[in-house]
């Protein structure tokens, strides 16, 4: 086999293995954001009703 060709496919299989990296980098932090804004929903459904707490009860 010739060295040029081992070469190239040794390179070929690098910059596969370099894309998958980063794509795997991506789609984590993808997920993390989607995460993120998952908890801010939640949080924003779950907000006290207008007027809510605008009291304080003292006899507690």
């Amino acid at each position: 086999m010739d060295l040029s060709i081992v070469t190239s496919l040794l390179a070929a299989r690098q910059g596969a293995t370099r894309d998958a990296m980063a794509l795997s980098v991506v789609k984590q932090q993808h997920e993390m954001e989607l995460g993120i804004a998952n908890m801010l929903a939640e949080a924003v459904r779950s907000a006290p009703r207008p007027g809510q707490g605008t009291q304080v009860d003292k006899t507690a």
